[in-house]
């Protein structure tokens, strides 16, 4: 009976030991107004042509690298996967729905795409096909390049857009190229 008790008074101790440290937490955050305001604009810096640009893509490498401190523990890193991306190039993807166009707009994502698979699976092998006209082509090779991949995602973006699209002729190219 004195050992129950003994750990329901440890154990109402430490409940409120914990309380009391969430709410010390909570009160050092406070409400964003009250806290110093971040001084963005000095972050930035022209570089000699005048461009903001290598300051934008700096405090973009920062946030990256930060997201990847803070990634979840529990991905797989060291696991081998083999990605076959098809890209549509048909008749379909000229419409100007998304600026400029459809094709555009999606070779944009997937470069984004790519950059990302890349840096959450650094072992992995990633080829690109694109259908047209009911055929489906290789663009590149499985490979872990990612800047080749980016690249000849750049100049399909270029490319004109006609016919019809296959996904059976993609999946059948794929299949092939990874036995």
């Amino acid at each position: 009976m004195l050992a129950c008790n003994l750990f329901d008074m440890i154990d109402r101790v430490f409940t409120e030991a914990e309380a009391v440290i969430m709410a010390a937490e909570e009160d050092d955050k406070g409400y964003r107004w009250e806290t110093e305001y971040e001084k963005t604009w000095e972050e930035l810096r022209e570089d000699e042509s005048g461009s903001l640009q290598a300051s934008v893509d700096s405090i973009l490498h920062r946030a990256k690298r930060r997201q990847l401190l803070e990634r979840v523990t529990n991905v797989r890193l060291g696991m081998m996967r083999h990605v076959f991306l098809v890209v549509d190039a048909s008749s379909a993807m000229s419409d100007q729905d998304l600026k400029p166009w459809r094709l555009k707009a999606s070779a944009k994502l997937l470069e984004y795409f790519v950059e990302e698979y890349f840096d959450q699976n650094p072992i992995s092998q990633l080829g690109l096909l694109f259908s047209q006209n009911k055929r489906a082509e290789k663009i590149t090779e499985l490979g872990g390049n990612p800047r080749r991949h980016i690249n000849a995602l750049q100049t399909l973006a270029n490319k004109t857009c006609q016919g019809e699209f296959s996904l059976q002729n993609s999946l059948d190219l794929a299949l092939s190229h990874l036995r």
